[in-house]
């Protein structure tokens, strides 16, 4: 493909494009597409079993589908409005300021909230979000997977009686879409438009939450994607490393399990319909977020009649939101996973991070793996050569406030890695005994400065800020005050903080390692088996 550039490609583009008809392109793909020109190639994996198509099999194959008879496309769809009829609408009957962020809270008729954020940001995107308390975690164990699994159901079964190419066809021309989600702890929607078609977005929540289509072909479409996907899950070695990871940090909690062939096998449809159905069914459980280029007095109608009208008790559940029951080894803990045959490996340090929740604490311990991520990189990519790259960050579960971690890790070549992981243990016992110099502290202090000041004139980052404040309860008059709170971070901060979230007595080392056997059968073979023809 030649690369002439962008601007003479407008160019070109802007000088031919009119004046090509179908009969040219036409005879353009009849010249191309010639069997004498064409080469097939195909592989496979190599295993024991596998019938591998003959050369003449696959030519059979391309001249079968040759032969098909192709005839002119005939539209099926038999509305062009998404709603045969609009919803009555609701009232807004509250209404209250969050001046130091710049938000507006609505009380609606029916029990729930909409906070609105309009922004100057980008003049052409307008985000929708709505958040519940509640998620996969109100879920009995044995629905669990049912409920986490609920959107994909509806994701793929459409809505309002339009499957997803329909959906896709009415809403031609029009930038909207709107898709449920079911989390651990909350269950929500998430949304995009634009300005003009945000009424169309917000069609499209109602529809999600009042007529989610569940039917069969949806669930059968579903399963058959599933088990795809985990088909040679257990061939993938980066993938058997994180599920055993996950089963270590958390005591091999139910929650943390993959999905395998067995669980798609036992995947109810009506369960998984009922669990759709149950969280979304009162809207008073719900807060519900727009952000960006819009005009809040223009949406107000629109939220009474698309948000304000949605099915309630009048309500809010107090679901529950107590601890998960993850459980952290108490000590140090080791894992060795040997799989896969490439002569590399992967680490993973992860430290139990006991913040309770706090929101200061949770800060500080994020500030303390950037400076520890600042050091490794130095030590181990630039000083030894170990690494092309490490990671240190800070991860918890809230609202549950009693689980939290923080974590390193890096891949490197397998005989590198002991090496590796001693100079991070002992790069983490000189922080926590000296603590950083002043010039890393301003490093860290700086790099969150210029992190936030690009983060505020993003709407995803007020939306993602606006649903934490809500889901945690904390203070969302505390947004505003992030970069002023980096004048806290000083030398003695950040040494305690990396004391108390990186605990030399309690985290686990877990290492990713090829499989000796499959090292050993490939240096008898001469190398990686070719792919088969």
């Amino acid at each position: 493909e030649p690369i002439p550039g962008i601007a003479l490609e407008y160019d070109l583009v802007r000088k031919f494009a009119d004046g090509i008809t179908l009969e040219e392109t036409s005879a353009a793909a009849r010249e191309l597409l010639l069997d004498t020109s064409r080469v097939v190639l195909a592989t496979s994996p190599q295993r024991e079993g596998l019938a591998i198509p003959t050369e003449a099999e696959l030519r059979r194959v391309i001249a079968d589908a040759s032969a098909w008879p192709v005839t002119p496309w005939t539209e099926t769809l038999s509305r062009t409005d998404l709603l045969t009829e609009k919803p009555q609408p609701g009232r807004i009957t509250g209404s209250r300021e969050i001046p130091a962020i710049g938000v507006t809270v609505l009380t609606l008729s029916n029990g729930a909230e909409v906070w609105l954020k309009p922004t100057d940001f980008q003049n052409d995107q307008v985000l929708l979000g709505a958040v519940a308390a509640g998620g996969a975690a109100t879920a009995r164990k044995e629905d669990y997977f049912e409920t986490l699994l609920s959107p994909s159901l509806v994701g793929l079964a459409g809505i309002g009686g339009l499957t997803p190419p329909e959906l896709s066809k009415l809403l031609a021309g029009r930038m909207a879409q709107v898709n449920a989600w079911v989390d651990l702890q909350s269950h929500g929607l998430r949304g995009t438009s634009r300005p003009q078609d945000l009424e169309t977005a917000l069609q499209l929540l109602y529809l999600t939450v009042t007529q989610p289509n569940t039917d069969q072909r949806g669930f059968d479409l579903m399963t058959r994607q599933l088990s795809a996907l985990v088909a040679n899950r257990e061939n993938n070695p980066q993938a058997v490393f994180r599920d055993r990871l996950r089963a270590l940090n958390s005591g091999d909690h139910y929650m943390t399990q993959p999905i395998t062939a067995d669980v798609v096998a036992s995947l109810d449809r009506e369960t998984m319909v009922d669990a759709f159905r149950s969280r979304f069914a009162n809207a008073a459980d719900f807060t519900f977020f727009i952000v960006g280029a819009f005009d809040p007095q223009a949406a107000r109608p629109l939220i009474e009649q698309y948000i304000a009208s949605l099915p309630s008790t009048g309500e809010r559940h107090n679901r529950p939101d107590g601890p998960l029951g993850f459980n952290f080894p108490a000590e140090v803990a080791k894992l060795t996973v040997e799989r896969g045959r490439e002569p590399r490996s992967e680490t993973v340090l992860t430290f139990f991070a006991d913040t309770k929740g706090d929101e200061q604490q949770e800060w500080l311990a994020g500030s303390a793996a950037a400076l520890l991520q600042m050091r490794l990189r130095d030590i181990l990519r630039e000083d030894l050569g170990g690494t092309y790259g490490v990671s240190a960050g800070f991860s918890s579960l809230m609202p549950d406030p009693t689980y939290a971690t923080t974590s390193v890790s890096f891949g490197s070549s397998p005989d590198n890695a002991p090496r590796l992981s001693e100079e991070v243990l002992t790069e983490i016992k000189r922080l926590a005994t000296e603590g950083p110099t002043d010039d890393d502290v301003v490093k860290v202090r700086e790099q969150e400065r210029r992190e936030l000041e690009v983060a505020e004139r993003q709407n995803g980052y007020w939306m993602s800020s606006l649903q934490g404040a809500v889901v945690t309860g904390r203070d969302p008059e505390a947004i505003a005050r992030r970069i002023a709170r980096l004048d806290q971070l000083t030398a003695g901060a950040l040494k305690e903080a990396i004391a108390r979230y990186f605990p030399l007595s309690r985290y686990t080392h877990a290492t990713l390692l090829p499989d000796p056997a499959a090292v050993s059968g490939q240096e008898k073979t001469g190398g990686n088996p070719p792919p088969q023809p």
